[in-house]
Protein backbone atom coordinates (compact mmCIF):
# COMPACT_ATOMS: atom_id res chain seq x y z
CA UNK A 1 0.00 0.00 0.00
CA UNK A 2 0.99 3.73 -0.11
CA UNK A 3 1.74 3.79 3.40
CA UNK A 4 4.42 1.18 3.12
CA UNK A 5 6.21 2.76 0.23
CA UNK A 6 5.81 6.40 2.17
CA UNK A 7 7.57 4.77 5.56
CA UNK A 8 9.86 2.01 3.65
CA UNK A 9 8.12 -0.85 5.89
CA UNK A 10 8.61 -4.26 4.72
CA UNK A 11 6.14 -7.00 5.68
CA UNK A 12 6.89 -9.28 8.27
CA UNK A 13 6.72 -12.70 8.43
CA UNK A 14 5.37 -13.81 11.48
CA UNK A 15 2.14 -12.12 12.21
CA UNK A 16 3.37 -11.02 16.02
CA UNK A 17 5.94 -8.65 14.37
CA UNK A 18 3.36 -7.23 11.84
CA UNK A 19 1.53 -6.30 14.39
CA UNK A 20 4.44 -5.04 16.58
CA UNK A 21 5.61 -2.80 13.12
CA UNK A 22 1.99 -1.49 12.85
CA UNK A 23 2.08 -0.52 16.25
CA UNK A 24 4.76 1.61 16.31
CA UNK A 25 3.50 3.03 12.72
CA UNK A 26 -0.01 3.77 14.55
CA UNK A 27 1.90 5.85 17.27
CA UNK A 28 4.25 7.33 14.77
CA UNK A 29 1.21 8.56 12.30
CA UNK A 30 -0.62 9.91 15.84
CA UNK A 31 1.93 11.80 16.78
CA UNK A 32 2.63 13.60 13.72
CA UNK A 33 -1.50 13.82 13.70
CA UNK A 34 -1.88 11.73 10.70
CA UNK A 35 -5.23 10.45 11.11
CA UNK A 36 -5.74 8.63 7.82
CA UNK A 37 -2.27 7.13 8.32
CA UNK A 38 -2.89 6.23 11.54
CA UNK A 39 -6.45 4.76 11.19
CA UNK A 40 -4.74 2.63 7.90
CA UNK A 41 -2.05 1.23 10.28
CA UNK A 42 -5.06 0.27 12.93
CA UNK A 43 -7.27 -1.15 10.50
CA UNK A 44 -4.50 -3.29 8.87
CA UNK A 45 -3.59 -4.76 12.26
CA UNK A 46 -7.09 -5.52 13.11
CA UNK A 47 -7.58 -7.65 10.03
CA UNK A 48 -4.63 -9.81 11.68
CA UNK A 49 -5.81 -10.05 14.75
CA UNK A 50 -8.20 -8.04 16.75
CA UNK A 51 -5.76 -6.33 19.39
CA UNK A 52 -7.37 -3.96 22.11
CA UNK A 53 -4.90 -1.23 21.02
CA UNK A 54 -5.85 -1.62 17.41
CA UNK A 55 -9.74 -2.34 18.27
CA UNK A 56 -9.66 1.09 20.47
CA UNK A 57 -7.93 3.08 17.50
CA UNK A 58 -11.06 2.25 15.27
CA UNK A 59 -13.58 2.85 17.82
CA UNK A 60 -12.47 5.91 18.17
CA UNK A 61 -12.14 6.81 14.38
CA UNK A 62 -15.30 5.45 13.20
CA UNK A 63 -17.06 7.76 16.47
CA UNK A 64 -15.16 10.29 15.29
CA UNK A 65 -16.61 10.16 11.68
CA UNK A 66 -19.89 9.48 13.24
CA UNK A 67 -20.47 6.59 12.14
CA UNK A 68 -21.91 4.97 14.77
CA UNK A 69 -22.97 1.60 13.63
CA UNK A 70 -19.08 0.79 12.20
CA UNK A 71 -18.29 1.54 15.65
CA UNK A 72 -20.51 -0.62 17.37
CA UNK A 73 -19.53 -3.55 15.06
CA UNK A 74 -16.17 -3.47 16.20
CA UNK A 75 -17.23 -3.12 19.81
CA UNK A 76 -19.17 -6.29 19.33
CA UNK A 77 -16.19 -7.61 17.94
CA UNK A 78 -13.73 -6.66 19.94
CA UNK A 79 -15.89 -8.20 22.41
CA UNK A 80 -16.35 -11.61 20.80
CA UNK A 81 -12.47 -11.62 20.41
CA UNK A 82 -11.38 -11.14 24.29
CA UNK A 83 -10.11 -8.11 23.17
CA UNK A 84 -12.17 -5.88 25.80
CA UNK A 85 -14.32 -6.82 28.70
CA UNK A 86 -17.61 -6.90 28.98
CA UNK A 87 -17.41 -3.68 31.46
CA UNK A 88 -15.92 -2.29 28.73
CA UNK A 89 -18.03 -3.27 26.10
CA UNK A 90 -21.11 -1.78 27.88
CA UNK A 91 -19.68 1.43 28.55
CA UNK A 92 -18.83 1.95 24.73
CA UNK A 93 -22.41 0.72 23.94
CA UNK A 94 -23.76 3.40 26.01
CA UNK A 95 -21.75 6.15 24.51
CA UNK A 96 -22.90 4.62 20.97
CA UNK A 97 -26.18 4.50 21.99
CA UNK A 98 -26.22 8.16 23.88
CA UNK A 99 -24.33 9.37 20.56
CA UNK A 100 -27.41 7.65 18.14
CA UNK A 101 -29.98 9.49 20.54
CA UNK A 102 -28.17 12.88 20.36
CA UNK A 103 -28.16 12.45 16.64
CA UNK A 104 -32.30 11.34 16.50
CA UNK A 105 -33.55 14.11 19.37
CA UNK A 106 -35.22 16.37 17.25
CA UNK A 107 -36.30 14.14 14.55
CA UNK A 108 -37.00 10.98 15.46
CA UNK A 109 -38.02 10.99 19.52
CA UNK A 110 -39.45 7.55 20.11
CA UNK A 111 -36.03 6.72 19.01
CA UNK A 112 -34.05 8.61 20.63
CA UNK A 113 -36.03 8.26 23.85
CA UNK A 114 -35.46 4.47 23.42
CA UNK A 115 -31.29 4.59 22.68
CA UNK A 116 -31.14 6.76 25.65
CA UNK A 117 -33.26 4.63 27.82
CA UNK A 118 -30.82 1.51 26.66
CA UNK A 119 -27.79 3.60 27.94
CA UNK A 120 -28.64 4.35 30.71
CA UNK A 121 -29.20 0.56 31.55
CA UNK A 122 -25.87 0.04 30.50
CA UNK A 123 -24.82 2.85 32.20
CA UNK A 124 -26.39 4.11 35.00
CA UNK A 125 -25.95 7.21 35.79
CA UNK A 126 -24.85 8.11 33.17
CA UNK A 127 -24.89 12.32 32.22
CA UNK A 128 -25.50 12.90 28.93
CA UNK A 129 -27.85 9.74 28.15
CA UNK A 130 -30.42 10.85 30.98
CA UNK A 131 -30.54 14.89 29.46
CA UNK A 132 -31.42 13.12 26.18
CA UNK A 133 -34.25 11.01 27.93
CA UNK A 134 -35.68 14.32 29.71
CA UNK A 135 -35.16 16.64 27.01
CA UNK A 136 -37.20 14.11 24.92
CA UNK A 137 -40.02 13.29 27.77
CA UNK A 138 -40.20 17.35 28.36
CA UNK A 139 -40.81 18.02 24.75
CA UNK A 140 -43.77 15.46 24.64
CA UNK A 141 -45.23 16.67 28.30
CA UNK A 142 -44.12 14.15 30.42
CA UNK A 143 -42.45 16.43 32.95
CA UNK A 144 -43.05 14.26 36.01
CA UNK A 145 -41.55 11.64 34.68
CA UNK A 146 -38.61 13.82 33.30
CA UNK A 147 -38.14 15.29 36.65
CA UNK A 148 -38.49 11.68 38.45
CA UNK A 149 -35.76 10.29 35.97
CA UNK A 150 -33.56 13.35 36.83
CA UNK A 151 -34.13 12.83 40.42
CA UNK A 152 -33.28 8.83 40.30
CA UNK A 153 -29.41 9.60 38.17
CA UNK A 154 -29.26 12.36 40.74
CA UNK A 155 -28.62 10.34 43.48
CA UNK A 156 -26.37 8.36 41.61
CA UNK A 157 -24.41 10.47 39.72
CA UNK A 158 -25.21 14.68 40.35
CA UNK A 159 -23.86 16.33 37.48
CA UNK A 160 -24.24 20.60 36.52
CA UNK A 161 -26.34 19.66 33.61
CA UNK A 162 -29.17 17.19 34.81
CA UNK A 163 -29.56 20.08 37.80
CA UNK A 164 -29.79 22.87 34.97
CA UNK A 165 -32.69 20.81 33.06
CA UNK A 166 -34.07 20.45 36.52
CA UNK A 167 -34.51 23.50 37.54
CA UNK A 168 -35.21 24.93 33.97
CA UNK A 169 -38.19 22.27 34.01
CA UNK A 170 -39.30 23.01 37.59
CA UNK A 171 -39.65 27.11 36.65
CA UNK A 172 -41.65 26.63 33.58
CA UNK A 173 -43.84 24.40 35.35
CA UNK A 174 -46.64 25.97 37.43
CA UNK A 175 -47.69 23.04 39.63
CA UNK A 176 -43.71 22.77 40.34
CA UNK A 177 -43.24 26.38 41.41
CA UNK A 178 -43.54 25.33 45.50
CA UNK A 179 -41.80 22.77 44.69
CA UNK A 180 -38.55 24.12 43.48
CA UNK A 181 -39.01 27.12 46.20
CA UNK A 182 -39.48 24.47 49.14
CA UNK A 183 -36.50 22.18 47.88
CA UNK A 184 -34.08 25.03 46.69
CA UNK A 185 -35.47 28.05 48.77
CA UNK A 186 -35.90 29.98 45.28
CA UNK A 187 -38.48 32.64 44.67
CA UNK A 188 -39.42 32.28 40.78
CA UNK A 189 -42.12 34.30 39.76
CA UNK A 190 -44.88 32.91 37.18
Amino acid sequence: TKFRNVTGVQTCALPISKLLGLRGLHVEAKRRKDAEAAHHFAQEAHEIAPVPWAGGALVEHHAGQGDWEKAREIVETNLWAKAIDEVTAQRQRAVIDTALAMERERTQPHDALHLARAALKRRPGFAPAAAVAFRVLVRHGDVKQALKLIETIWSKNPHAELGALYLEALSRSEEHTSELQSRFGISYAV
